[in-house]
């Protein structure tokens, strides 16, 4: 869901507006879906309407149909109709949604791609619409408008996602690759321990962690990896090369040490492989009840 903000000038004609859409450059227009145009709901400070206590009251701006146009009623047209001459002396907008026009949804209603947007407008006289426009950007003669891209969150599943790991309810998955994160291989010493197993590593030697995080889009901007105890631990050695992906955090104690690094690291092209951490530290360091956290 993403909103659309804008500002209808002092003089437009906008008691009631519609979103239309078109493939960028802007060539073909089309209105929105009826299931992608969202409403929203904004609160102002003030007495109730008509009358009442002073505190915050919610209004909806919803879709609606009329003269056979889905539209939302503008602000500035319900403060016409509403005690007009309160607004800005004892009635306030809420400033988070004072501009906001719409919720776009595009979530599988509209395909990734980069869209122009926007607004078609028109006055209301005894119930019907009328003086239908495209309105100009403020000082201008060019149509209003504003590019977006998109590129949707695939999800898939339960009960794996589409690179087959478990997802969805009783796992710790959403079931998503956008982005993706797993433990592919947990070793102590060398050898390969089941999910949940319990080992007696006060012995010392290695604990090696194969683990994936990445996007296929090249989004991921952030990942971390957190394991709890209470003992100094050397610090871990990454490998291959994507260790340089990875840092200290520098708000790890001795109680947490966390490891955290930057998804650019993970979409080089030369990691393109979707198991770019081998993370490798001292068994005896790390607590028997290890937890992790993934983004």
């Amino acid at each position: 869901m993403i909103p659309i903000f804008g500002i209808f000038g002092a003089t437009a004609t906008a008691d009631y507006y519609a979103f239309e859409y078109s493939p960028y450059p802007g060539a073909t227009w089309n209105p929105v879906p009826p299931a992608s145009m969202g409403g929203f709901s904004c609160q102002f400070w003030g007495h109730a309407l008509p009358a009442g206590p002073v505190g915050w009251h919610p209004v909806n701006f919803l879709p609606s149909v009329i003269d056979g146009h889905l539209v939302i009623e503008s602000r500035a047209h319900f403060e016409a109709n509403n005690d007009p001459a309160s607004w800005g002396v004892t009635r306030f907008w809420d400033a988070a949604c004072e501009r906001l026009l719409m919720n776009w949804i595009t979530d599988g209603l509209i395909a990734d791609g980069t869209y122009q947007l926007r607004v078609r407008s028109w006055t209301l006289a005894a119930g019907h619409l009328q003086n239908e426009t495209v309105l100009p950007l403020c000082d201008t003669t060019a149509d209003n408008g504003v590019i977006v891209t998109l590129d949707n969150q695939v999800v898939t599943g339960p009960p794996t996602n589409l690179d087959g790991y478990p997802c969805g309810p009783g796992t710790v998955h959403l079931c998503t690759i956008e982005p993706d994160t797993a433990f592919v291989s947990v070793r102590i010493n060398g050898n390969k321990l089941a999910a949940c197993a319990n080992v007696d590593a006060r012995a010392g030697g290695s604990l090696e962690i194969d683990f994936v995080a990445y996007d296929p889009d090249a989004h991921l901007a952030y990942y971390s990896l957190a394991f709890g105890g209470t003992r100094y631990r050397p610090g871990p050695v990454l490998r291959p090369a994507v260790g340089a992906g990875l840092r200290r955090s520098a708000g790890a104690g001795g109680g947490l040490a966390e490891l955290e690094g930057r998804g650019h690291h993970l979409n080089d092209p030369k990691l393109a492989q979707r198991l770019p951490g081998n993370l490798l530290l001292h068994a005896a360091a790390v607590c028997p009840q290890a937890h992790n956290r993934e983004l």
